[in-house]
């Protein structure tokens, strides 16, 4: 849902008050459109949470092996070309 609303602010820069019309409110407001998103608060925000938050761990759990065998690999080659070296 979009709307049109016109917008009065106090001195910390909170809202005051919304308006309909600029008639209401004078020429302290500002004008904005609004964007209204419904929340659907159901278990299946919960499941997705929880899913998510398992997801996230596996990944930085696969991040942390994937560095420390990427460190690995680095000592590894950084061998090799010392004995190419020699």
């Amino acid at each position: 849902m979009i709307y049109r609303y016109w917008v009065e602010f106090d001195e910390e820069g909170d809202i005051k008050s919304f308006h309909k019309s600029k008639e209401e409110c004078g020429d302290v407001c500002q004008e904005f459109i609004v964007k209204l998103i419904p929340i659907n608060r159901s278990d299946r925000l919960e499941e997705a949470i929880d899913e998510l938050d398992v997801e996230s761990k596996a990944f930085f759990k696969n991040v942390k092996d994937f560095k420390k065998k990427t460190k690995k690999m680095s000592t590894e080659l950084d061998k090799i070309i010392h004995k190419i070296k020699i």
